[in-house]
């Protein structure tokens, strides 16, 4: 009797246990099913009218039809977009908290800065949206009137050619690095702080040449005021397509761009992050987000999550070479 008692029990106790998972699960997948039920928050690593705020603004109304609620920029820049990063990484993993992810957020920051945040488990791809080349220019009157004159001086004249960037351990300066590692040169960087004064470095002479992001110097280059020589992707860009690219200007097997993605924190349900990947998708494949983006001096160019996710792996093992190489260092 008292052996019939026990298994009666315990047969009542899985029950009420087997109940209570699958009430669990039948919760979460309705939840899931439901979202979204409020305002959706991504997080940027710049202030207001940087490239990826206006990147994003471009992308948020029609994301937010798609979704059925408000897509809300939140700005944070600082700590080189770690300090963004960080939040996202660190957040609930429920769909209302994503970021616009960069080269410098996911590739170079691993390497340049001591995180808070693994980002191989605790970032969920989402999607690849556009990249941009950087771009090697001169000021109109250089001497220089192709990479491969400028390569020759400096192999001739090893430490006597300087060169500018927007600060240490930028993309911009890491590419110098990468186009002396590829070429054998031996150059001077001088870091300034932010794009406006390399630029200027150069204008005066001061400095030789920098490199710059597309999106940021296109004015530039239509207004006569610099010359670009060369872009940093390994195919040309529709942008500038006389320009050729670093590799066809002797810096052999060169391929570095910028990028711009959307990431979630780690566990973010996959329902969740299919939607996401859907509605970015869809606001890209609008002819006149597309327009706008190719008008900035980007290219769309969309990457599902796990094509994303291995890309940004292999990103970060290229960067971390390049950042190594360079000596960068964060004070």
């Amino acid at each position: 009797m008292k052996r019939q008692r026990f298994t009666a029990l315990m047969a009542s106790l899985f029950t009420l246990s087997a109940v209570a998972v699958l009430s669990t699960f039948s919760g979460q997948a309705l939840a899931q099913s439901d979202w979204p039920k409020r305002p959706i928050r991504v997080v940027l690593p710049s202030g207001p009218g940087g490239t990826s705020d206006i990147f994003m603004r471009l992308l948020s109304d029609n994301v937010s039809k798609t979704l059925g609620q408000p897509v809300v920029v939140d700005n944070k820049p600082g700590a080189g977009g770690t300090l963004a990063a960080t939040l996202v990484a660190q957040a609930e993993p429920d769909g209302y908290t994503l970021m616009m992810n960069s080269v410098a957020t996911h590739a170079i920051g691993p390497a340049m800065y001591k995180l808070k945040f693994d980002p191989d488990k605790n970032v969920t791809a989402v999607a690849q949206l556009a990249y941009s080349a950087n771009i090697l220019y001169v000021r109109k009157d250089s001497q220089f009137k192709n990479v491969r004159e400028l390569i020759t001086y400096a192999k001739a004249n090893p430490g006597k050619l300087n060169y500018a960037s927007s600060g240490a351990g930028t993309s911009l300066h890491l590419a110098a690095v990468e186009m002396g590692l590829r070429s054998g040169l031996e150059m001077v960087h001088i870091p300034y702080n932010g794009a406006a004064p390399a630029m200027q470095a150069v204008l005066s002479g001061d400095t030789a040449f920098s490199f710059e992001n597309s999106m940021s110097i296109m004015g530039q280059i239509k207004g006569g005021s610099v010359v670009p020589l060369a872009v940093t992707t390994a195919r040309r860009i529709p942008q500038l397509a006389n320009v050729p690219t670093m590799s066809e200007s002797g810096a052999q097997g060169f391929d570095i761009s910028s990028w711009f993605g959307i990431v979630a924190p780690g566990g973010t349900p996959r329902p969740i992050v299919d939607k996401l990947t859907s509605a970015f998708e869809r606001a890209l494949k609008d002819p006149q987000i597309a327009d706008q983006v190719s008008k900035l001096g980007a290219d769309v160019q969309f990457m599902p999550p796990a094509e994303f996710d291995a890309y940004m792996k292999s990103e970060r093992q290229k960067w971390a070479a390049i950042v190594k190489a360079s000596g960068a260092t964060v004070n």
